[in-house]
């Protein structure tokens, strides 16, 4: 058998994965535990101009920009009355037009799903199996053996574990490491801890609010997020818990209603308030906690982890899948390379390549957490300074550009591509890249 890789999870960096590995030329297989890897999410995609560069690559651009959206303003309130902090679309032109050369864009979660999954050849899809839960991992020395709910086995030669927060791989891996095979036990304690929980929705664009701007609105523990597109629109609103917890709380529908009932009158942009929006809903809405954290190692001999199963980021700073896509860059440059010269390579040599993987990623990974996490307490006040910097600073001081120049250009700046494709459409831009394309004779 040649290499294969048992890629655990079709999500969205699931089925990227996908794509990539099928442009490498590398065998895999990928194994989702739900019935479609396509499933109805009433949320929001934020793509970053880094990620647009790898869809290029693997020839999605097209497909992306059928469903996808620019932001182009930011729109930041008082959420209890509406009164406007600060109107900017400095800092978005500036990543657009003067350094990035792509925009940030926003999608719908379930299209670019579909998306994903219908543009893979015929071929490819078979490759995306459903209603594969991993239940056991046995590593060999020569490979790895997955073991089903089902009972099916897939041979492989590594595993990556795309499978998200509560990650089975994750969790097998680190029995493994202290030597317990057993794949019986409860569940883990996460690794992440949730301060704040999420209710979101989706509903058609209405009157009166503008294409292409962030709405956000800030208040003492509690803001609110809307995102408009030229035909739906994504509310969000984000509220602190009383306690962090590293608990999984499955929130019901008289969840929601208490939250309605409690933040209905809040505004999520000028003129519509939460329960507005929420009447004009198109399907279901969610309400989940946000966990945040960081796993200490990545990988374990033949198994290896991506995404969400080593950090979670809250949502609202829109860097999850972006990350994850470039969890994969990293790991398939690393791992193409290694194969050029082996085509059975040792679990030392793995070992070896996934450990520089996770060093490579290490920087970029706990900017993107501190961004994420300081945004998110930006807008929802978690006291009285964060108060006073939102509403008697931030509307006189661009601390936005700061943030650029000293810590957020850099993720964009020396965000990695695939090495061995060609880009064919990356627009003029006056930031040099740290990496582009170096196309093999």
């Amino acid at each position: 058998m040649g290499f294969r890789i048992i890629v655990a999870g079709g999500g969205l960096v699931g089925l990227t994965t996908a794509h990539i590995l099928s442009k490498a030329g590398i065998d895999f297989v990928v194994l989702e535990q739900h019935d479609n890897v396509t499933p109805y999410l009433g949320s929001l995609l934020s793509i970053m101009p880094s990620t647009l560069r790898v869809l290029d690559q693997v020839e999605l651009m097209e497909v992306f920009n059928k469903y996808s959206d620019d932001i182009r303003r930011m729109h930041l309130f008082t959420a209890d009355t509406a009164k406007t902090l600060r109107d900017e679309t400095f800092l978005l032109e500036l990543m657009q037009a003067d350094s990035c050369g792509h925009p940030v864009v926003m999608a719908h979660r379930a299209d670019i799903a579909k998306a994903l999954y219908d543009s893979l050849p015929e071929d490819v899809k078979k490759h995306i199996l459903l209603e594969k839960r991993v239940t056991d991992i046995n590593v060999l020395p020569d490979g790895v053996e997955v073991t089903c709910q089902d009972g099916s086995v897939q041979k492989g030669s590594i595993v990556l574990g795309a499978d998200g927060v509560r990650s089975r791989v994750r969790q097998m891996m680190n029995r493994l490491e202290k030597g317990d095979p057993s794949t019986e036990k409860v569940e883990e304690k996460s690794p992440y801890v949730s301060s704040h929980r999420l209710f979101f929705g989706d509903v058609p664009k209405l009157h009166g609010v503008e294409a292409g701007v962030n709405y956000e609105g800030l208040h003492d523990r509690v803001a609110t997020q809307l995102l408009v597109g030229t035909k739906r629109m994504w509310f969000n609103l984000y509220e602190q818990l009383d306690t962090p917890t590293s608990d999984h709380i499955r929130y019901t529908e008289n969840d929601q209603h208490e939250i309605l009932e409690k933040w209905g009158h809040l505004f999520v942009a000028p003129g519509y308030q939460l329960r507005d929006v929420y009447e004009r809903r198109l399907k279901d809405t969610g309400l989940i906690n946000l966990e945040e954290g960081l796993v200490d190692k990545w990988y374990s001999d033949r198994i290896v982890l991506a995404g969400d199963a080593v950090r979670k980021l809250t949502s609202n700073a829109g860097w999850g899948y972006n990350s994850g896509v470039t969890d994969i860059v990293v790991l398939v440059n690393h791992l193409r390379r290694l194969l050029k010269s082996d085509q059975s390579p040792s679990s030392e040599a793995l070992k070896t390549v996934f450990k520089q993987y996770q060093a490579d990623r290490a920087e970029s990974t706990h900017i993107t957490y501190k961004v994420s996490a300081e945004r998110i307490r930006a807008v929802v006040w978690p006291g009285w300074l964060q108060r006073i910097i939102a509403t008697y600073i931030m509307p006189y001081v661009n601390l936005g550009k700061l943030d650029w120049i000293m810590r957020t250009r850099a993720l964009h700046r020396d965000s990695p591509v695939l090495e061995w494709l060609v880009e064919k459409n990356l627009p003029s831009h006056r930031i040099k890249y740290k990496q582009y394309p170096q196309l093999e004779e």
